[in-house]
């Protein structure tokens, strides 16, 4: 979606991409201190907070921060063109699906298309899922704050004994986490009435979320070294292109494990990585007690919220999670170990190679069908927690985004298209870097390549493609180009592994892509030049864009909807009831200080407009308090709004000098109730951590919106925070 540029945010990015600057000026002088303590082993840790004491500012990175702000203010002044690539009506009807409590849109679980559901039918198909007692149950409380202690006290004293660093324990340590939500990626390639779904757990900015990811550090080391071990596509092409096969007497056999994730036992699993870990030789100081323990409280006390409840997963491991694949491989290779591996399986001499990718099994199979067969029936009498499906054939079998097929007494590779497989290709007029939309054709039409065994399967798949891409609006031209670029190139080379690309050490630029991104770029290349001459080491930075709000994000979310509750309406001290706006609640002492309205004149020739209903006990708001000549002080608060304004009033009352606003009433001898107070914005939500989080980022725009830095009450905005 075309997104204005937007100074708040422009500048949010700019004072991060002017904090590494000086970072960079500070470690590169004499002043800057090696930490001591244990070595961080992991490379985790929380972004850094650190910033440099302002007297290690060079002159010209100060003339320089100067002269940007100044010129991109001069830009926003002038009128900008904003094309729209979505029509009035487009966005209406958008603003109407998100706002659609009734239904749910997910993505398909596979294939790339988008399902609209029916909100009952989504609820009844996750909850019979959390209704299965033998992977979930339901809590009666929430146990984030008990798990913070849990982790708090565990990861304390691994840093007491050296086991971690203090960044490490830092980064498990997260004291305002959020609450993992529980949704499902519908099937609809099995079914479009009804279709199961496949669960997903979103802990982002969870309790768990960091142990899973320290503990994924170790795990996925052994990964790589399973004997079955498929990395991805090129791995598959590079271990079984041109490998002899006779379909007389080989079959190619394709296995599936049912529900991986969610049937590995837990215990098992556990036991399965404390035999893996146990084999470390590295001279790591974190104990494997340490990491088991992190796996084990990441496994066993995951939990996540769905529909207002809260449900613990007792079997399986979360999809999801940062260490999931890990443990789910490792739990299979130890299954793989004694059963395919092992001497005792009856079938060894028909397995002339096995090969896995987390649950998708390639298997080239030396015998006959029936053999096939009763290897299947006892491969499914193994392990109960392992069930299989099986496909067979002497021709080809599809793996991953892959055909294999027998050609000439050798097998032989083209791409592979799943029936469900939609058009899903970025379409040309979205808003994106035209450079990556440009280059987009190309890193298609080089996949073709390198999964395309002949020159005749690359030039059918590349005419499929070229379609494909015409159809979103790409230049004809542009696709030719690409198509002949990528078939010229040596499928050898891209059959290579990626080489690991040397560390670049300039600063990375990073905004939010705009209309104003390009002419933004250029007054800081222009600007760039204040540099050269006393810091030649300081190269022209990299510039990158974060994607603006999607269509995607705009409509679909992991957490269900709730549907809106109507409320008791707030009534006015007069006991008339309005839709929007700030009125006194009538039983407070600080309703007499109330500026009752609903569009607030800010000054500067600006009118905020009050969108909420609040008075004196609203919460989570981010209040305006005006001084009687007229300056302006933005503040915020969780609590009651009219508790901070009393303790506002206690402070000016009592001349609390490193209070806010106090200087300037005792300069101005101004009588502690000189003042009116009004609610600017007031959030909801159910989730403490992020309305929190929100209501800060909200109280800096307001403190730059209305200059109530510079102009105001108000000391600076916090850029560094937001």
């Amino acid at each position: 979606m075309t997104k204005a540029h937007d100074p708040f945010e422009f500048l949010i990015d700019f004072k991060k991409f002017m904090r590494k600057i000086h970072l960079k000026e500070f470690f590169a002088s004499d002043t800057a201190s090696t930490a001591e303590g244990p070595t961080n082993c992991t490379g985790l840790r929380k972004p850094s907070t650190f910033y440099p004491p302002s007297q290690s500012f060079s002159p010209e990175s100060l003339v320089f921060e100067k002269r940007v702000i100044a010129e991109i203010k001069a830009l926003e002044s002038k009128p900008s063109k904003l094309f729209h690539n979505l029509s009035n009506l487009e966005l209406q009807a958008l603003d109407s699906l998100s706002k659609n409590s009734q239904i749910v849109i997910k993505k398909a679980d596979k294939g790339g298309g988008i399902v609209v559901l029916n909100r009952t039918d989504y609820i009844t198909e996750c909850e019979r899922q959390l209704s299965d007692i033998h992977y979930y149950r339901p809590l009666t409380m929430d146990p984030t704050p008990e798990l913070i202690g849990l982790v708090s006290d565990k990861v304390s004293k691994a840093k007491d004994r050296e086991w971690i660093s203090k960044q490490e324990a830092d980064f498990l340590i997260n004291k305002k986490p959020s609450i993992p939500t529980f949704y499902i990626l519908p099937k609809v390639h099995k079914t479009l009435v009804n279709p199961p779904g496949r669960p997903i757990v979103a802990g982002i900015n969870s309790v768990l979320e960091p142990l899973s990811t320290f503990a994924d550090h170790y795990l996925k080391g052994f990964v790589q070294k399973m004997s079955s071990y498929l990395k991805d596509s090129r791995d598959v092409i590079n271990s079984h292109e041109n490998l002899a096969f006779d379909p007389n007497t080989q079959l190619l056999l394709g296995f599936d494990i049912i529900s991986l994730y969610t049937n590995i036992p837990q215990q098992a699993s556990l036991e399965a990585i404390e035999e893996i870990l146990l084999g470390r030789t590295d001279k790591d100081p974190v104990p494997t007690s340490f990491i088991l323990w992190c796996v084990e409280l990441a496994l066993k006390r995951n939990y996540f919220e769905f529909n207002g409840r809260i449900f613990q997963q007792t079997e399986g491991t979360a999809m999801g999670a940062t260490m999931a694949p890990s443990v789910a491989n490792l739990y299979v290779e130890t299954f793989e170990k004694s059963n395919i591996y092992s001497n005792l399986n009856p079938y060894n001499n028909n397995i002339v190679k096995w090969s896995r990718y987390i649950d998708d099994i390639l298997v080239i199979w030396r015998g006959t069908l029936t053999e096939a067969n009763n290897f299947f029936n006892w491969l499914n009498n193994r392990n109960p927690h392992l069930q299989f499906t099986m496909t067979s054939s002497n021709e080809l079998t599809n793996f991953l985004d892959l055909t294999i097929f027998a050609s000439n007494g050798v097998l032989k590779i083209k791409p592979y298209h799943k029936p469900t497989d939609k058009n899903s290709l970025l379409e040309y007029s979205s808003h994106h870097i035209k450079h990556l939309r440009d280059n987009l054709p190309f890193g298609q039409f080089l996949r073709l390549k390198r999964n395309s065994s002949t020159k005749e399967t690359y030039e059918a798949e590349a005419d499929t493609l070229a379609k494909k891409l015409r159809q979103r609006g790409y230049p004809k031209k542009l696709v030719q180009k690409a198509a002949k670029r990528a078939f010229n190139n040596n499928r050898e080379a891209l059959l290579e592994p990626k080489p690991v690309k040397p560390k670049d050490d300039r600063i990375v630029c990073v905004s939010t892509f705009s209309n104003q991104s390009f002419d933004i770029t250029n007054i800081i290349k222009k600007n760039w030049k204040i540099f050269q001459s006393s810091s030649p080491t300081m190269n022209m930075p990299i510039f990158a864009y974060k994607k603006s709000t999607t269509i995607g994000n705009r409509v679909s979310n992991s957490k269900l909807k709730s549907i809106p509750i109507q409320e008791p309406r707030l009534t006015t001290l007069w006991g008339l009831p309005e839709p929007t706006g700030h009125y006194p609640c009538g039983s407070c002492g600080v309703c007499k200080l109330t500026s009752v309205t609903k569009n607030i004149d800010v000054g500067l020739s600006k009118l905020w407009t009050q969108k909420n209903l609040t008075n004196c006990n609203t919460e989570f708001v981010v209040y305006l308090i005006t001084c009687k000549c007229g300056l302006h002080y933005v503040g915020k608060t969780t609590r009651k709004a009219k508790v901070r304004i009393m303790e506002h009033r206690s402070c000016l009352k009592n001349r609390t000098e490193n209070a806010p606003m106090v200087k300037h009433f005792n300069l101005l001898k101004h009588h502690y109730e000189d003042f009116k107070w009004t609610i600017l914005l007031s959030l909801k939500g159910s989730n403490y951590a992020t309305r929190e989080k929100k209501l800060f980022t909200m109280e800096q725009k307001m403190i730059y919106t209305l200059q109530s830095d510079i102009r105001g009450l108000n000391d600076s905005v916090e850029w560094y925070n937001i």
